[in-house]
């Protein structure tokens, strides 16, 4: 059994990119700038290996989730992690600090977003992608992932193998 890891929560107003796509209209689902959209159709929509032309709304729907709980709104943190999981599963290191902002982006969140989620291109593939970017999130990032590595959280992970006990728990919320 994997132990998570301290996290640490983002300060309100911390990603102003994401709240400008926002207000500029670029987050929708539906046609509408909020999501009125839940985990279950969201899963039937995409369903866990979503194709690459479906990744850009997975996106859009992670940011405008993200940014309500930056509003102190209440986010739906079972279609975040199901986001989370459709992008690990789509395996772009691109997404690795949209995952971290999900994960950071509240108290459960930063326990129902795994740190696994972060690596869906592998571990030493992510650590690469995130040491090389000038970020300070891909910093705090980076660092969470080496301090979970150390505790064990790491040990026999494969992004396949995660897949599929992905596959076998949202099968089951399926039917």
């Amino acid at each position: 059994m994997s132990r998570e890891c301290r996290v640490r929560t983002r300060s309100p107003g911390h990603n102003e990119k994401w709240r400008i796509l926002h207000r500029e209209g670029k987050v929708s689902w539906r046609g509408e700038t909020e999501t009125s959209v839940n985990d279950r159709e969201c899963l039937e929509r995409f369903g866990l290996q979503p194709s690459a032309g479906e990744l850009g709304e997975i996106r859009r729907l992670l940011i405008v989730e993200v940014e309500r709980e930056d509003n102190s709104e209440e986010g739906d943190d079972d279609l975040i992690k199901l986001l989370c999981v459709q992008l690990f599963n789509a395996g772009n290191l691109q997404d690795t600090l949209l995952i971290w902002q999900a994960k950071t982006s509240s108290f459960d969140n930063s326990i129902g977003v795994e740190v696994q989620l972060l690596c869906g291109n592998g571990l030493w593939a992510t650590k690469e992608y995130l040491k090389a970017l000038e970020d300070p999130e891909a910093k705090d990032a980076l660092a969470y992932i080496q301090e979970c590595e150390a505790t064990g959280d790491f040990e026999q992970f494969a992004p396949g193998d995660q897949s599929e006990s992905y596959a076998c728990y949202y099968g089951d919320v399926a039917d």
